[in-house]
């Protein structure tokens, strides 16, 4: 069976979704539609994608479609899912999956209710490599884990526009703290968060240009930090009782 895709929006990863998608063999992008119908043409035709649909209700209403993959802007996350589970498609939902928790608990329940499959973007939990983390943190090679500690920057904050404004969902913290999290849960257990705090640095009323965070899992400690403001590489490093790993490009 081969899943059909169709994609909400232009948003410059798209291509890079669509040639993953190509990739796997097993699905196929077979529609498209974005605010700007020249756009998702342009899109279509470089990418020989079969349809352009006028707006977002007309692609999720399209009977030949099985799964939405949704990269619009942030704030516009919540809306675009919603519509597309209530026209019954699967939703591949990029990161930040929500801005609020209420949110994505909501999206969830709609997805129960309607049946279908619900997402977030998030390649690196499946990574082969990362799966050979979890088996060596999980079989105690390492010992017991006492701390983690991650760092990343958020590259091409400036060719976002709306990156500055916090309404829209911009910022270092909304843009990138999706990677560690998602990894750190994958390691670790979502069931396991017994407390978080953090700070971030703002200019004026703008979303901020760096952020950490502190996390316990029981007696386990892992920090996050993320800016925008220089390059830094990502990286995060494990500390067990008996040793370490150090993960580059988590």
């Amino acid at each position: 069976m081969t899943l059909r895709y169709g994609i909400m929006g232009a948003a410059s990863i798209v291509p890079r979704f669509i040639a993953g998608v190509a990739a796997s063999k097993s699905s196929k992008v077979v529609a498209i539609a974005a605010r700007n119908e020249n756009r998702a043409q342009k899109i279509a035709n470089d990418w020989q994608i079969a349809t352009v649909y006028p707006d977002y209700q007309a692609l999720c209403a399209a009977p030949e479609i099985d799964v939405i993959y949704i990269p619009l802007y942030n704030r516009a996350h919540f809306n675009g899912a919603k519509l597309a589970l209530e026209n019954g498609k699967n939703v591949l939902l990029e990161k930040p999956f929500t801005l609020f928790a209420d949110q994505a608990r909501s999206l969830f329940k709609l997805a129960a209710q309607k049946h279908v499959f619900l997402m977030e973007a998030q390649k690196a939990a499946f990574l082969p490599i990362t799966q050979q983390v979890k088996t060596i943190v999980t079989s105690g090679k390492l010992g017991k884990i006492n701390y983690l500690d991650s760092q990343s920057s958020h590259a091409g904050a400036e060719t976002i526009p709306w990156f500055n404004d916090l309404a829209s969902g911009g910022g270092a913290f909304y843009g990138s703290a999706a990677y560690p999290l998602d990894y750190l849960q994958v390691l670790l257990g979502a069931t396991g968060i017994t407390g978080v705090t953090g700070q971030s640095i703002h200019v004026g009323n703008e979303s901020d240009r760096q952020a950490s965070a502190l996390i316990s899992f029981d007696s386990t400690l892992a920090s996050i930090f993320i800016t925008s403001t220089f390059n830094l590489a990502s990286r995060m490093v494990i500390h067990g009782t008996k040793g370490k790993i150090v993960i580059p490009n988590f």
